[in-house]
């Protein structure tokens, strides 16, 4: 087993946190998620909250520190199979995550 240089930790870093909140938190999952937790596409925040939803997925899937280490495992997994593919594969959701954080911060000073 090896460790990533420091540039390798960044990169991997950041694709990670931006393979999370793409799960997470975007809305361009949000069909997808809505379905695992079993909370309908139609429910509105004020409408009650259905029976069958898994309020502790949903909190899972949420938590950047539970969900977020088991995609942080599985893309160092892979990294050590192959460190030059995922690297490659790491860069567009590391710049991704650089762009988010940047538009976060931005919306934060106004």
């Amino acid at each position: 087993m090896t460790v990533p240089n420091p540039w390798s930790a960044i990169i991997l870093l950041a694709a990670a946190y931006r393979v999370w909140l793409l799960l997470a938190e975007d809305d361009v999952l949000v069909r997808p998620r809505r379905w695992i937790v079993n909370l309908p596409l139609e429910w509105d925040e004020g409408d009650p909250i259905p029976e069958r939803y898994r309020l502790g997925l949903a909190k899972f899937i949420s938590c950047p520190a539970c969900f977020g280490f088991w995609i942080s495992l599985a893309v160092f997994g892979l990294w050590e199979i192959s460190p030059h593919r995922v690297e490659v594969i790491s860069v567009p959701f590391a710049i991704s995550a650089g762009v988010v954080l940047v538009a976060k911060w931005a919306a934060s000073r106004d």
